[in-house]
């Protein structure tokens, strides 16, 4: 499945996920020891992280919301976090 989420915006998606897990290690355990779906935790995760500087809320509507929409931004977190 290609996304639609340009390569360079993925790269910074990846990475802002990936440094909230790295200061959060214990999170995706205890979401899924509560009994969290993989949805919810990919999208807390996201929502939790930081883009280029940017809040997750920020960087959504200015960068990704004029060309994705939900679906989108989903199919690239179910990529990077599973």
């Amino acid at each position: 499945m290609a996304l639609k989420m340009t390569p360079e915006h993925y790269d910074i998606l990846k990475n802002g996920i990936a440094a909230t897990v790295t200061a959060n290690p214990e999170y995706v355990t205890k979401a899924v020891a509560h009994g969290f779906s993989t949805t919810r935790i990919r999208w807390d995760l996201f929502w939790a992280s930081t883009f280029n500087g940017q809040s997750a809320e920020l960087w959504m509507t200015k960068t990704l919301y004029p060309y994705l929409n939900d679906t989108h931004i989903d199919s690239a977190l179910r990529k990077i976090v599973g």
